[in-house]
């Protein structure tokens, strides 16, 4: 499947091997909410892996109602 003209909206930060799976389906954007949560490891942020994704170029930009999914986060979390 080729997305090349979708966008992506998630509320937290896709890990790598989601950006992977984006970068392999082309998808051209990605908007997040909120950025990794303190307890989870993760070596490399996906505005990073965006740098060097040069065969199928991904915008990245976070920060979109960061709040609000936070507390989205936050309520998923207490279940």
């Amino acid at each position: 499947i080729h997305a090349n003209s979708c966008v992506l909206y998630t509320t937290t930060e896709p890990c790598p091997m989601c950006f992977a799976v984006m970068n392999n389906a082309q998808i051209s954007y990605a908007y997040f909410g909120a950025p990794f949560h303190p307890t989870q490891f993760l070596p490399l942020s996906v505005k990073y892996l965006a740098k060097y994704a040069k065969k199928y170029p991904i915008k990245v930009k976070g920060g979109i109602l960061k709040k609000e999914c936070l507390e989205q986060r936050e309520k998923l979390w207490k279940r």
